[in-house]
């Protein structure tokens, strides 16, 4: 039995890799519309199931293409009982049904009672519409029934029951596709899934001052979500340190470097402290010479040396508190680019303050 528990994080990370084909933001978008304008009706049948309008509208495009004249569990007429999968329905009273009737029969029979269902987010969603549908793409593709119109599907759909063709495409919209559509358009808002990122990044940012005391002081309190949020929106990643970790691990080294970089200026932007009005002048092999401003952010913002400390605690905290979301082949990947991303800083700074200690380079 596929549970919701075990298939939850592999949801929520498809739903935050999603954009809609913009060859089919059109489409998705007049789906939606349509959509909204039968809420109230949707609204009335959901009202004694308990899920959202949203969903029950959903599943009725794909179903039956938003025909009120047809069966919610498969779109056959309701003139009479369903003829296809599931064949039957409703089991008690008699044809003609109302669609009203066909719908609480087929939100509310196991195994779709959707009266069990108490979190609406977008991962529980999606699980209810796929196990509507049924697993049948489980361990073959992301499901066209969720997907299609998407970056998340190509190709492969089910031509008849239990006859799979990898070459067919499917010409449906998908309901995640729907689904960001109408939250785009302002039509639907969802609640968040519990977010414990700020909880564990406490904890990871605690047992950064057991490695370097230097990254405690400069990014504790409100300025570690600052710093997180900056990395997680440049790597496209859900604001959390092991999606963040796991982003980086996945991206190529030099678009990486480029990113940080970007990072590091977003994170300048926002800083809520105004840099010092002059710096200090010090002394370099005995002469005074020119120091770049103290930065806000002091220890971290501005270097990559400090980056790159950042980014092993990241993997080495994170993979030891958070294995289930930092894998130790994740960890070693985002230490190995810390230490080179600090190395590089090193160097720098070597030859900016102390060049005596570098080897002396070779004249051209």
């Amino acid at each position: 039995m596929m549970k919701f528990e075990d298939l939850e994080k592999g949801y929520r990370s498809l739903w935050s890799k999603m954009k809609i084909r913009p060859e089919r933001r059109a489409i998705a978008d007049t789906i939606a519309r349509r959509l909204r304008s039968d809420k109230r009706r949707y609204e009335i049948a959901a009202a004694g199931i308990g899920c959202p309008w949203w969903f029950i509208a959903i599943i009725h495009n794909l179903e039956s293409g938003g025909n009120f004249g047809a069966h919610l569990h498969n779109g056959d007429p309701l003139s009479a009982r369903t003829k296809h999968h599931p064949r039957g329905r409703p089991g008690t009273g008699s044809p003609p049904f109302s669609w009203e009737e066909s719908a609480a029969d087929a939100l509310t029979v196991a195994p779709h009672d959707m009266r069990k269902v108490q979190d609406w987010t977008a991962p529980r969603a999606l699980y209810e519409l796929e196990k509507y549908n049924g697993w049948g793409y489980f361990g073959k593709i992301n499901s066209p029934y969720l997907w299609s119109f998407s970056n998340l599907y190509i190709k492969g759909k089910y031509v008849a029951d239990g006859r799979y063709d990898k070459n067919a495409v499917s010409r449906q919209c998908g309901a995640a596709v729907i689904l960001r559509s109408m939250i785009d358009q302002g039509y639907v808002e969802i609640p968040q899934m519990e977010d414990k990122s700020m909880s564990d990044l406490t904890k990871i940012i605690s047992s950064f001052s057991l490695i370097a005391p230097a990254i405690a002081q400069g990014i504790g309190g409100p300025l570690a979500g600052i710093i997180v949020k900056a990395l997680a929106d440049e790597f496209e990643s859900e604001n959390d340190p092991g999606e963040v970790a796991k982003k980086i691990e996945a991206t190529s080294v030099p678009e990486t470097l480029d990113r940080l970089a970007r990072a590091e200026d977003a994170i300048q932007r926002i800083s809520p402290v105004d840099p010092p009005a002059k710096a200090p002048e010090p002394q370099i092999n005995g002469q005074a010479g020119e120091q770049p401003a103290t930065r806000p952010l002091g220890i971290l913002t501005g270097y990559k040396t400090h980056i790159g400390i950042l980014l092993i605690g990241l993997g080495y905290i994170g993979g030891t508190m958070l294995p289930d979301v930092i894998t130790s082949d994740v960890s070693a990947s985002i230490i190995g680019l810390g230490m080179t991303i600090g190395g590089v800083g090193l160097v720098d700074k070597l030859e900016r303050w102390a060049p005596w200690l570098l080897p002396a380079k070779k004249p051209e």
